[in-house]
């Protein structure tokens, strides 16, 4: 005769031990998220995208291969925990709690953890603290849209708001 099967454990990870919600309003706030649908990053396969070697390019330059590499699946649940214990907290905290751990997602932390370049060594912050001149603005036209066309504007102050995907060249759409 076969020996007994012992019962499955039927705790759910909430009974583990620890607390998943920090307050009843972050419990709340995940059971609005629950039903919403995550969608995970994807990473580039590189190797196999010849047509965009520009791509590999400007993501070495940037140093965000680790980041791409970095990239894989996730537990969704867990996802929407930190996102449900992340509700309520001041603007300039960055902790949230997933399965009884606490964790931070500070700029100073992500950049470590991805080895991102330090804010100061940013092109992209510098450009917008200084702003960008017109023949800017005419060298990205130029370099993302499809011949002929322009940029959209704000219709309260005139301002340059965006180019739509459909009306950019196919490597600024895969970006």
């Amino acid at each position: 005769m076969a020996p007994k099967r012992s019962k499955a454990n039927n705790l759910s990870s909430s009974d583990q031990g620890y607390v998943r919600f920090l307050d009843k309003a972050k419990k709340d706030h995940y059971e609005i998220i629950r039903d919403k649908r995550v969608v995970q990053e994807r990473s580039i396969d590189f190797p196999n995208i010849v047509t965009y070697p520009r791509m590999r390019q400007i993501t070495e330059e940037y140093g965000w291969i680790k980041f791409n590499n970095m990239i894989g699946s996730c537990n969704i649940s867990w996802v929407k925990e930190l996102y449900a214990n992340s509700y309520g907290r001041a603007d300039d905290d960055y902790t949230s709690y997933v399965r009884g751990v606490d964790i931070s997602y500070a700029p100073d932390v992500i950049d470590d953890i991805f080895g991102f370049r330090p804010e100061e060594h940013c092109m992209v912050m510098h450009r917008l603290a200084a702003g960008q001149t017109e023949q800017e603005f005419d060298d990205i036209l130029h370099e993302l849209a499809l011949p002929g066309k322009e940029w959209y504007y704000s219709n309260t102050r005139g301002e340059r708001l965006c180019l739509h995907a459909k009306e950019m060249e196919t490597i600024a759409k895969a970006w």
